[in-house]
């Protein structure tokens, strides 16, 4: 019984024994990125003015408030490339401007920004015979701009 206490004691001791693994070296790197400055609107739809006066008639105002969304992950502008609304050489005198009453619609600063906004047109006739009847229309082009 004794031959094998010690061999169990002999082997416990081997174990206990056994050389560590030691570390020899370690390495340390930082992983990193940029993230691009990225906008997009969205929820932007063809949209038709109306007006609240008698359709046609000299000096009868015509609008619209189209919503649309922004997003961005960094301050951006947006501005309005439109021109009037025309019907073959006929022309309406055609105002864009967002929510703000301005032409530049900018997001604050240092922040991400996700929100619905608002374009507003404004055309206003002239005299009944300043143009003719039937459909204006102008292309409306809105373009984001980081800053």
């Amino acid at each position: 019984m004794k031959i094998k206490q010690t061999a169990v004691a002999g082997a416990l001791a081997s174990i206990i024994a056994m050389p560590a693994f030691a570390e020899l070296d370690t390495g340390g790197a930082q992983a990193s990125t940029n993230v691009a400055i990225f906008a997009a609107i969205t929820e932007l739809d063809n949209f038709a003015l109306a007006t609240a006066g008698i359709d046609g008639a000299a000096n009868a105002t015509y609008v619209a408030s189209e919503p649309f969304n922004l997003e961005s992950n960094a301050q951006v502008r947006v501005t309005i490339a439109a021109g009037s609304m025309t019907n073959g050489s006929d022309t309406l005198s055609t105002i864009y401007r967002f929510e703000n009453g301005t032409a530049t619609l900018d997001t604050e600063t240092d922040s991400v920004h996700n929100q619905e906004h608002y374009l507003n047109v404004t055309s206003v006739l002239g005299e009944i015979s300043d143009q003719k009847a039937g459909d204006y229309a102008a292309d409306v082009l809105l373009t984001v701009s980081a800053l």
